[in-house]
């Protein structure tokens, strides 16, 4: 599964924790209509036409998925499509 993130999971550190040490290869990407807001003290994505959020992706199978969304449990999953085109799912806050 192909993951976007935006916010702390970009930060390799917080990555590697979430995963339980696994290590992934991200790349830099962009999702358009979007922009990165915080309701509270959480990050999370709120449609905007002339937004673009940078972040990155990676792809995870099997317990990292599990692992990520145990990490994210304020968070629910959504697939986007990203600004090259290719779809992935993001964590925005439910």
């Amino acid at each position: 599964m192909k993951i976007f993130v935006y916010a702390t999971l970009r930060n390799n550190r917080t990555l590697t924790e979430a995963l339980q040490g696994h290590r992934v290869a991200e790349h830099s990407a962009s999702l358009e209509g979007y922009e990165e807001v915080f309701k509270g003290e959480w990050p999370t994505l709120k449609p905007k036409a002339s937004g673009v959020v940078k972040g990155r992706t990676f792809y995870v199978y099997g317990r990292d998925v599990e692992r990520l969304d145990t990490w994210e449990s304020k968070y629910q999953r959504r697939r986007v499509t990203l600004t090259d085109g290719s779809e992935a799912q993001v964590y925005v806050l439910k």
